[in-house]
């Protein structure tokens, strides 16, 4: 028989907040013997108040007994659902659930996992759960300021309606063309919807590439169609505003007020566009790593995305070597490197200083004429490509096969505006 005495626990624990008594573990414990076991059995104790890493057990079945004080569990499945347990609670977390947990200061657990495997992965959390993560009751920040006034919002609204309905007169009467109506109406909604948020200080974040923000958008129009405050805590913060944009030191963005955020939906309705417009792309669509440059013709690729340097920060390069660089797509740019760059050579047309410089190609965004390449290096580390394309690299991002779900989501995106545009026409032509 084995056994692990209770003076032996206690010794352990006071040496080292988590003591596994039974399991498979990789290595031996310093302060504790532990039992071999298929089933993992041990203890935290918690001196202080202590916030877990958030996480979730793949394979893994986890009880939990408090022995005495108070823990918090809040659950990151999207439900946001939080519990509180005592001293004498017992509960049970299934595979497959992530979690957060934060523990009251003196507090004792013991838990158990079946299978005893290390299947332990560290999820990411946003900005609400790292405030909760915080201290055991965080404090309340203060009230976010209300940025765009009732008064304000009925005058931008009336503003370009009667623009629209001045359009529409002009258009029956042959003073306009379609093509002028067309970007009458892009205008309207542009100045009426995007700038008159940005002259609020407020910024959406609702990002096609990634899903977080949507979540918690979706939840807010729910909950401002059923007449409630839009505050939801689902997902990542999705409208921000900048405190203080005038201040020496400008503070980080923060979250928007439930009121502008009723403003936003506001305005969305008045400019009949629909919820589905800010749909990100489904899960698995790849984007391009591109990004627009100080001019019209500069491509620029990157940042960051290189798992292959091609040898080029090497001890062993030499000018005059081809390299390969390959992305995290597995794309690769070859690239003879001609010359080596510093500030006092050469200041390149991004503003940025390139490390180097060479002829080649770019795969996935320039055809195979070679042209000039500018590399940027930052760190130690490739940070981006910088080029001039032309008509025919605006093909290639058309035709390239990775890039195919993506084309696809975009011109999905262009016929619903069109459908914007007409179904906002046909509101005001209705009123003539």
């Amino acid at each position: 028989m084995e056994i692990l005495r209770a003076s032996e626990i206690e010794q352990a624990l006071e040496q080292e907040y988590r003591q596994y008594l039974t399991g498979h573990l990789q290595k031996p414990q310093p302060y504790l013997p532990h039992i071999d076991d298929d089933i993992e059995v041990g203890m935290s104790l918690y001196k202080e108040f202590t916030a877990d890493m958030p996480h979730v057990h793949p394979l893994c079945t986890e009880h939990g007994y408090v022995l005495k004080g108070k823990l918090k569990l809040l659950l990151l499945d999207g439900s946001g659902q939080e519990f509180e347990y005592h001293q004498g609670d017992f509960f049970v977390l299934r595979p497959n659930v992530p979690y957060a947990s934060k523990n009251d200061a003196d507090t004792k657990i013991l838990f158990i996992k079946h299978p005893a495997v290390n299947d332990k992965k560290l999820v990411e959390i946003d900005e609400a759960t790292r405030k909760w993560l915080s201290a055991w009751e965080p404090e309340e920040s203060p009230d976010q300021p209300e940025l765009i006034p009732p008064e304000a919002l009925s005058a931008n609204i009336n503003a370009q309606y009667e623009r629209l309905r001045e359009v529409c007169r002009r258009w029956k009467r042959g003073l306009l063309s379609e093509d002028e109506v067309r970007r009458e109406l892009d205008d309207a909604i542009y100045r009426g919807h995007t700038e008159f948020i940005r002259d609020h200080r407020l910024r959406e974040r609702l990002n096609w590439s990634e899903p977080g923000p949507w979540e918690r958008f979706c939840e807010d129009l729910r909950l401002w169609k059923d007449g409630k405050a839009p505050c939801s805590k689902a997902g990542d913060v999705w409208l921000t505003y900048k405190p203080d944009p005038d201040a020496d030191k400008p503070a980080a963005a923060q979250e928007a007020s439930c009121a502008d955020k009723s403003s936003f939906f506001e305005l969305m309705e008045a400019f009949h566009i629909p919820a589905e417009y800010y749909r990100p792309a489904p899960d698995g669509t790849v984007f391009p790593d591109r990004y627009p440059g100080r001019r019209h013709s500069d491509l620029v690729v990157g940042f960051y995305i290189w798992t292959d340097d091609g040898g080029l920060l090497s001890p062993e390069f030499r000018l005059g070597d081809t390299i390969v660089l390959t992305d995290h797509h597995g794309l690769k740019s070859v690239i003879k490197v001609t010359e080596r760059l510093t500030p006092q050579d050469e200041e390149h047309e991004q503003g940025l200083a390139m490390d180097f410089t060479g002829t080649g190609i770019i795969e996935g965004y320039t055809t195979a004429r070679e042209r000039q390449i500018f590399i940027y290096v930052y760190k130690g580390k490739i940070a981006s490509l910088h080029t001039k394309r032309d008509l025919d690299d605006e093909k290639v991002l058309e035709d390239f096969p990775l890039w195919n779900d993506v084309n696809a989501f975009y011109e999905a995106k262009n016929r619903m505006r069109e459908e914007i545009r007409e179904d906002l026409l046909r509101s005001f032509m209705d009123e003539q």
